[in-house]
């Protein structure tokens, strides 16, 4: 009768060998199933652009392989809890290298650059945030033929310019209640004017159907300015105005942002100064086919309403350099016959 010990071992060994043999026959499967995700940074700053590499096994990946981004158009803000007035709960994300394709379809992998080098195909995107938060960006899941790849995920910072991280240049005023105060004259003013504008209407009928008739001139033809040459020369107002260099950062921003708004509006057709920064985003992407412009519009209006609207203190060569920018992207996106 043979030892207990040894046929124990002998068992024993021989689960080791199956355990190893299947580990060795399907980690190459299992390897071949998985997508490669890295990304350029792990920490930018608003409208930074941020580089996303996937890789695929060579001899998986064919031309009609795709790539689902569908995640992307919704990416949450895992910080937003913290503080809900000033973060926004949802990524405001935008794809740079491919500005004209849908995240919300499938995409070919042949949109994207590529380059092939110890068996693996590597993919580049170029992706950038226009929101501060905490993100937790997902590999992409790439579909080739009847195979699925996915990967791991990567948590990216997107946080403010530093020119606008000055001390104490986020803080808040406490909530206050409405003061209501008591009427007075100034209340009435809006019926006052109502009243006299009735007047001189009056007036005026009386004097038009009793004045003297004259001879009729010839009209003097109507010039119709183009919008960007309007546009550069209320730039040039503004910029001969010096108000950031008098302190009045928030209204400079202002007046900046409502001449591109206005110029965008009359160049474009589009209702610019009744839209957000994100309706104008998703507008001009339609209209206008540069991402380096897109991007340049986009630091100017985003920037301008954190400046606004958190009170944010710029460092003064921004001022400069928006100014550069705006009149740059005028120039550019004017109509040729202009």
């Amino acid at each position: 009768m043979r030892n207990p010990l040894y046929i124990l071992s002998t068992r024993m060994v021989s689960s080791l060998l199956v355990l190893y043999l299947s580990f060795v026959v399907t980690s190459p499967i299992a390897a071949q199933l998985k997508v490669g995700f890295t990304i350029s940074k792990d920490t930018i700053e608003i409208g930074d652009i941020l580089t996303i590499t996937l890789s695929v096994p060579t001899h998986i990946a064919t031309t009609d392989c795709k790539i689902d981004l569908n995640s992307y158009s919704s990416i949450p803000n895992l910080i937003y809890a913290q503080d809900t007035t000033i973060l926004e709960p949802i990524a405001d994300f935008n794809l740079l290298t491919a500005d004209d394709l849908d995240l919300n379809t499938l995409l070919p992998l042949s949109k994207f650059e590529k380059t092939t080098a110890n068996d693996l195909d590597t993919y580049t995107l170029d992706v950038s945030i226009y929101n501060t938060g905490v993100y937790a960006l997902s590999a992409p899941t790439v579909i080739c033929g009847k195979d699925t790849i996915s990967g791991g995920s990567q948590t990216l910072f997107v946080k403010m310019p530093q020119i606008l991280m000055a001390k104490d240049s986020l803080s808040l005023n406490p909530i206050k209640d409405i003061i209501i105060e008591p009427k007075n004259w100034e209340d009435y003013q809006l019926y006052l004017y109502i009243i006299l504008g009735l007047i001189l209407l009056y007036l005026a009928f009386r004097y038009y159907k009793n004045r003297p008739v004259k001879e009729v001139k010839q009209e003097i033809p109507i010039v119709v300015i183009p919008p960007h040459t309007r546009a550069i020369k209320a730039l040039k107002d503004l910029k001969f105005k010096e108000l950031w260099e008098k302190g009045q950062t928030k209204e400079y921003q202002s007046e900046l942002t409502t001449i591109i708004r206005t110029y965008i509006e009359d160049r474009y057709e589009v209702s610019a100064n009744e839209m957000t920064t994100s309706e104008i985003k998703e507008a001009i992407r339609a209209l206008l086919h540069d991402v380096q412009l897109q991007n340049d519009l986009m630091q100017i209006l985003s920037i301008a309403d954190l400046i606004k609207f958190a009170k944010a203190r710029p460092d003064e060569t921004i001022h400069a350099t928006f100014m550069n920018m705006a009149v740059n992207f005028v120039d550019k996106t004017k109509e040729e016959n202009e």
